[in-house]
């Protein structure tokens, strides 16, 4: 359900902080394009993201691990990296 998999995030968010490697995490447990290349998304602009996310990265300091991003078709973790 959905506040499961928010719960999820923010668990996976805690070990990240923690030092977990986000590129490892993305891999095992992602379920985007993206997880194959652990998690990078490579340079984007702000207007090919969903409103949410590009909310979000626009708001982020760098570097920074984002709060959960909840979007119609799932949970994102974003790791802004730069800008």
């Amino acid at each position: 359900t959905r506040p499961e998999a928010l719960r999820a995030a923010e668990s996976i968010i805690q070990q990240l902080q923690q030092g977990a490697d986000f590129r490892v995490a993305a891999q095992r447990i992602s379920s985007a394009p993206t997880a194959a290349t652990g998690g990078d998304m490579g340079w984007v602009t702000a207007e090919d993201l969903a409103p949410a996310l590009s909310s979000a990265v626009t708001g982020a300091t760098v570097p920074s691990l984002l709060p959960p991003v909840e979007v119609e078709n799932g949970i994102y973790i974003l790791n802004v990296l730069a800008k």
